[in-house]
């Protein structure tokens, strides 16, 4: 599965504690198993450059 985070709802308009949310959820529906992490669409330039570094982090920290 490739997705998992909204374009608009997640990454633009989420913080890095909602984007978390969003992430484990997506783990946890996939069971952790063959999930490449991504937005839905093409993504933003406006997108908070915090938002962006909070999905780095997190999915560094998981490294599953």
């Amino acid at each position: 599965v490739c997705s998992g985070l909204s374009d608009w709802k997640d990454l633009h308009q989420g913080t890095p504690s909602t984007i978390q949310d969003a992430i484990r959820e997506a783990i946890q529906q996939t069971e952790t198993r063959r999930l490449i992490l991504s937005g839905s669409e093409s993504g933003y330039v406006t997108t908070p450059i915090s938002n962006i570094r909070a999905v780095r982090r997190l999915v560094e920290s998981i490294a599953i």
